[in-house]
């Protein structure tokens, strides 16, 4: 019984001293450390009115009414690697559809592939590589927060790529975050190899406001694309984050300068809005967003406006692992006199979205 004792007194005295330990040693982070994680997302779909008459951005739109199918939109891998207090690197494959070998078989491409540098700018970071553009993915997109059922609306439209080849600087304005910017220098190809001497110039700044549950940006972007042609696009954007919902308003315009062959430009304009709601925190949400689309304002009587409506019900059995019913819809109008009639893409699907780190 002594021994007990004994043993036991021993116990609760070197557990606090084991226990301080080992939190100690795990604040201290060592180096070189990496982790991988990846996610995919996609759906059970089938078309249910539409047909594959027109040129629309919307991924459904050459797809014959009536045809349902299981597929991925995004399988991605990826690796984060800490090599020291002031470098890290990133690396990541996907594959995004509807991408495809020859023989139809899927087809994965570098997503990811870039080194920063932190800490040599005071709250910033310097990117090198193949890296998220900041024309939607740094901030509007996290914000919309559910790019595993729909892109951006400039993602959407391809006004914009969420990915490029070049130099970039992240960083805040003020220690508390509360102001930053984000600028880059790169290709304007994406992830395609780059085929010109052209280059891409991008600029955004934000802000935070009420205790950052209201975060504001602005954006632009210049890319030449031939000696005589280039194109412009402006965005803004404003969001609300609270714990319970997520609300944002999106709005953009391009300025494609001389694009058509009488020397004219060609001015898409966009707007969306969406919002999110937490039913049960990491269980049930409920979410919706339409979004307004002009291919070309500067000819107001050529080509459709598009209005599209998504909305469903996150389902998450897990925090990890989503399952979401919802409805795709979009819908044309004709700004030409003969008001030609096209009907709307709906296509209602079961989108689901697991991540694994």
């Amino acid at each position: 019984m002594k021994r007990f004792l004994s043993v036991l007194m021993v116990f609760f005295l070197i557990t606090p001293i084991l226990l301080s330990q080992d939190k100690k040693n795990k604040e201290e982070k060592t180096f070189p450390n990496w982790k991988v994680y990846g996610y995919v997302f996609g759906d059970y779909y089938g078309k249910v009115n539409g047909d594959t008459s027109g040129s629309s951005s919307g991924e459904y739109a050459k797809i014959s009414k009536d045809k349902n199918a299981f597929d991925f939109r995004r399988v991605l891998f990826g690796l984060d690697y800490d090599i020291s207090e002031d470098f890290s690197a990133e690396f990541a494959l996907s594959y995004d559809a509807p991408d495809q070998l020859v023989a139809g078989n899927r087809t994965p491409y570098i997503r990811f592939a870039n080194i920063r540098w932190k800490n040599l700018i005071p709250y910033s970071t310097i990117l090198l590589g193949q890296m998220s553009t900041p024309t939607f993915s740094l901030i509007s997109e996290k914000v919309w927060g559910y790019r595993f059922v729909e892109k951006d609306l400039l993602d959407f439209r391809k006004i914009g790529s969420s990915i490029d080849f070049g130099l970039a600087v992240w960083g805040k304005i003020d220690k508390s975050g509360n102001y930053g910017y984000n600028v880059m220098f790169g290709n304007g190809r994406g992830a395609k190899i780059e085929d010109s001497k052209f280059k891409k110039y991008y600029g955004s700044v934000y802000s935070y406001f009420w205790e950052k549950r209201i975060i504001a940006e602005v954006y632009a972007d210049y890319e030449d694309i031939t000696s005589s042609t280039n194109k412009t696009t402006y965005k803004g954007f404003i969001g609300l984050i609270l714990p319970e919902a997520r609300a944002g308003v999106e709005v953009f315009q391009q300025v494609q300068r001389r694009f058509f062959s009488d020397g004219t430009n060609v001015n898409p304009f966009g707007v969306s809005f969406f919002a999110i709601g937490n039913l049960l925190k990491e269980k049930l949400s409920i979410f919706g967003r339409f979004d307004y689309y002009d291919p070309d304002m500067n000819h107001p009587e050529k080509g459709f406006k598009e209005y599209f409506l998504n909305f469903g019900v996150d389902f998450m059995p897990h925090k990890s692992v989503h399952l979401v019913p919802n409805i795709w819809i979009d819908a044309y109008k004709d700004k030409s006199p003969a008001g030609t009639e096209r009907k709307a893409d709906i296509v209602p699907r079961l989108t689901f979205y697991y991540i694994y780190k």
